[in-house]
Order: structure tokens, then sequence, then C-alpha cells
């Protein structure tokens, strides 16, 4: 037979991580088989699938048992695309990537070790949404989504030692599927403008261990005037704050003490902790009240 032509038809992905090469030379016919190892002759469309990164020697027999000379045909590895902060701190800056390029849904999205990059990654501009398949922060690195944007991921959030991932007020993490998230966010989130005697309704859209308590959201708080709310008997104070925020559920906490009783002031409150993701049951309690909350950082 021919000496097979052949190409890469599909290259691998971040979503789709093998490849896909189809011969199209000599066409498929009566008697005509194909390999991409030069012994298992199988095949009999000339399209192979599922194909991991490394080179393929493609051939082609006939029903004599006469082997064609070998097509050498490359799959190409994914590349991640991963910060270099070449011309600024912009996201949104195709220079700042390698494979220059600004991140898109079907990328892997790494932000290296930046101790030697001074330009750090952010998120910037108003009400706009960027996007990345998965996004894993390495040692030692950090991104920064600043207030109103939305960073959303198709599949996991990996944030590793040393570093941060960290979402001003108003800012969100939008997940597409059910990943099983790792490493600490930290999500900040601004109240109204409110006084001493002022409360406000929260809830924790992360996860931590040992855990956030209702102290740890607003540590000079007045000791009884952090509420939980019971269905079936009504508000619950919880004194000095010590229950820990449980992923759905409503609470009710005072001003910081030192708040003025006339002055209005903005209170800031951070969340530190794994981003809770997926499917969160909440059973209310039938025929009454319940204090329900959203357990994501969006």
């Amino acid at each position: 037979p021919a000496t097979p032509t052949a190409s890469v038809t599909t290259q691998p992905t971040c979503t789709v991580p093998t490849g896909v090469i189809t011969i199209t030379n000599p066409a498929p016919a009566a008697g005509i088989t194909y390999s991409i190892d030069g012994t298992t002759y199988t095949n009999t469309t000339g399209v192979f699938s599922g194909l991991a990164a490394g080179s393929y020697n493609v051939t082609a027999k006939n029903s004599s048992g006469c082997e064609s000379s070998i097509t050498v045909v490359p799959v190409n590895a994914y590349v991640s695309k991963t910060w270099n902060g070449s011309v600024s701190t912009n996201w949104n800056t195709a220079g700042n990537w390698t494979p220059s390029g600004v991140p898109t849904a079907d990328d892997c999205v790494v932000i290296p070790d930046l101790t030697s990059i001074a330009n750090k990654p952010e998120i910037t501009g108003t009400n706009t949404e960027f996007k990345a398949h998965t996004i894993n922060l390495s040692n030692n690195s950090l991104l920064t989504v600043q207030s109103t944007n939305t960073l959303t991921v198709t599949n996991a959030v990996t944030v590793n030692t040393g570093s941060s991932l960290t979402f001003e007020n108003n800012a969100s993490l939008v997940q597409k599927t059910n990943a099983v998230n790792s490493g600490n966010i930290t999500y900040k989130r601004n109240t109204q403008l409110i006084r001493r005697y002022d409360f406000t309704y929260w809830s924790a859209p992360v996860t931590a261990v040992p855990g956030i308590t209702l102290h740890d959201l607003s540590p000079t708080t007045l000791a009884d005037k952090y509420y939980s709310y019971n269905p079936n008997t009504g508000w619950t104070i919880n004194y000095n704050g010590t229950l820990v925020m449980a992923p759905g559920q409503g609470y009710i906490v005072r001003s910081p003490q030192e708040y003025d009783i006339n002055t209005s002031a903005v209170y800031q409150a951070s969340f530190t902790g794994v981003p809770n993701n997926g499917d969160i049951t909440f059973t209310p309690t039938a025929a009454k009240w319940n204090l329900i909350g959203n357990p994501y950082p969006s």
C-alpha cells in the first residue's frame, strides 16, 4: 500500500486530554487495515481516537499482508495557559500568558510561583466575566479578583501552600460542575452602612478547618449579639459567637461594639477556606420560618 497520508484531526485539550489521528490515504476499502504501532492491524476506518500525547508510526496493510512504509504522526501534549506577567498585572492581556492569549473556558490555567515575577495577576474591570476550565495556583502564587467581576471555572479550583486567591467585595467565583476544590480562597464581603445596633444577615461561602465561627466573623460584636434561628422557638442567642457556620445556614450578627450609635460605617468580613461547590442540602422545618443562606462564593 502507499505510504499513509495521516494527520492529527483533534489535538489534546484541557477538556479532552487525548487526540485523534485520521488516515485519508489509502482510503478505507476492502482488505485495507491500519496500525499506529506497526503491530496491531484491526482498524478499518482509518480513525484512531483516545490517543495520549506522543509519536505514532502509522502504517497500512492490504489483504495480501503487504505493509506500507511508516508515516510518523505526533500528537502534541496539551500546554496549560500559564501566567508570565511580562506586560502588566491585567489578566485580560494576551501577552501576560504563555502561550499568548487570554484564557478561555477550554484552558487549564496555571498561576506559577511568582517569587521572580514582578507583575502579579489581577482580574479587573466592571461586571466582567473571565473564564477557565480549571485553575491551579502553584506554591507562592496569588490572584486577586476585583470587585463586581466574576471568575467562572468549569472544573476544580486548586490553591497550593503559600498561595492566595482573593475575591474582593461583590466579586464572584462560579463553578459549572460539582468539582472538588482544594486549598483556601479568601472571600471579602462588605455590609451596608451600619451603626452599632444594626444587624446583618450572613452565610459562609467557604468551609474551613476547624471551622469559621460567628466570633471569627465579627470578633468585637457584643457577646450576646450572635444569633441563629430555630424554626420552632425563634431566635437563639449564641454567647461569644462559638457556633461554627454551616453551609446553607443563615445567621444574624450585630455590628462591632466599637461602632458609633449615630454615625454609620461599612464592616468588611473576610471568609478564608475551601470554596463551597456541588450540592449542599438544607432540610427546612415544614410550616415554619427557616433562615437559610447562599452557601457559595457567588
